[in-house]
């Protein structure tokens, strides 16, 4: 069993770097289908987290605070995906966040196999033709600064 265990995160923590951006269905926080037709030409930060996650919870605000950097650049998209199964707990956080970028729904299972993580936070930077450039599953022991999410943002924005 735990060897099985073992393969399952192994294949579950392969990189999706320089691959395509694999079709995701989400949902928004109401329940209607999100259109992921608005990331196509974008420099996409995407970002997978849950209310309940204390790392998470100390990264997002870091987030928050990079994109007032970006958030009148038409080229730049920020979108947060929660793996939240309770709503109501999701909605009492994105009330006390108030974060001005879209944030969807998605189903744990689904989106920890299509993106090959285990655990949230898990954090993809994708450039303008939909491939995936930088993935950071987790958070490094400083954090998430604003200074290095700029840093990823702007090299896909420059190429």
């Amino acid at each position: 069993m735990s060897r099985r265990r073992d393969e399952r995160k192994a294949d579950a923590l392969k990189s999706l770097v320089d691959l395509p951006l694999p079709k995701l269905t989400l949902t928004t926080v109401d329940g209607k289908p999100f259109d992921t037709a608005t990331l196509k030409g974008k420099v996409v930060l995407l970002d997978f987290f849950a209310s309940w996650c204390g790392l998470c919870r100390a990264e997002l605000p870091q987030l928050k605070s990079a994109y007032a950097k970006y958030q009148n650049d038409s080229n730049v998209v920020f979108l947060l995906v929660s793996i939240d199964e309770d709503a109501k707990r999701l909605r009492r956080y994105l009330d006390e966040m108030k974060f001005a970028f879209p944030v969807a729904r998605a189903s744990a299972e689904d989106v920890e196999r299509t993106m090959k993580f285990d655990n949230v936070p898990a954090t993809y930077y994708v450039d303008k033709g939909g491939v995936v450039r930088y993935q950071i599953n987790g958070v490094e022991s400083h954090g998430d600064s604003i200074g290095r999410v700029s840093w990823f943002i702007d090299q896909l924005k420059s190429h």
